[in-house]
């Protein structure tokens, strides 16, 4: 990775009707539905999202793409926006896409992924911590929340996004990620690890 992590500790689990293979983080309780949301209030003290616990079942939403944790789909195709990471031996290469919009964008490598939403910079919708939004998402299911991070990552001028279509799906070595227009579906296809995104919240699975 380019950019450097800040951890938020996780408070207790929060009470969800959501199935314990599904977890949605919300700014209000942690884990539930992103209907959830309020973005008037933007509250710049560090909120605490909870940590879900991701499932080995497939992920059933009415956001998630229908392929989503499991084999690449076939009509997948290879990310070529590709580029080499000068001084980071142990990532010489790093793929990097966004979605039409330009809200989220991800840098995926051989053995981690992860995504931003822009819009979560102003709106704040997981708090921040030591005034840094959380704004990054892990791909790769080691850490299941909002990150607060405080580099540009995928937005680095250097490094310019593929543009992924609404309606593809694009992969790099274990990694897919499937735009659509209600929001992007990412997931490690060995681990079926992932996480839904788009402006209301993320759910990871």
């Amino acid at each position: 990775m380019t950019g450097c992590t800040i951890h938020a500790s996780a408070p207790p689990p929060a009470t969800t009707n959501a199935p314990a293979d599904r977890r949605t983080i919300t700014s209000t309780e942690g884990i539930d539905g992103p209907a959830t949301r309020t973005p008037e209030t933007h509250d710049t003290q560090a909120r605490k999202p909870a940590i879900p616990t991701a499932g080995t079942t497939k992920p059933s939403s009415s956001g998630i793409y229908p392929g989503a944790g499991g084999p690449r789909p076939a009509h997948a195709t290879l990310i070529t926006a590709v580029y080499p990471l000068e001084g980071v031996a142990s990532v010489p290469i790093m793929a990097v896409i966004k979605t039409p919009s330009g809200n989220i964008g991800c840098e995926i490598t051989p053995d981690y992924a992860g995504c931003g939403i822009q819009s979560y910079k102003a709106d704040q919708p997981y708090g921040s911590d030591n005034g840094i939004p959380r704004w990054w998402v892990p791909i790769d299911g080691s850490v299941e929340k909002v990150e607060a991070v405080r580099h540009h990552l995928f937005s680095d001028p250097d490094r310019e996004p593929q543009v992924v279509p609404y309606g593809a799906a694009v992969y790099y070595e274990k990694y897919v990620c499937a735009s659509e227009e209600n929001g992007l579906t990412c997931w490690n296809t060995e681990t079926g690890h992932g996480a839904f995104m788009n402006r209301d919240g993320v759910t990871t699975f």
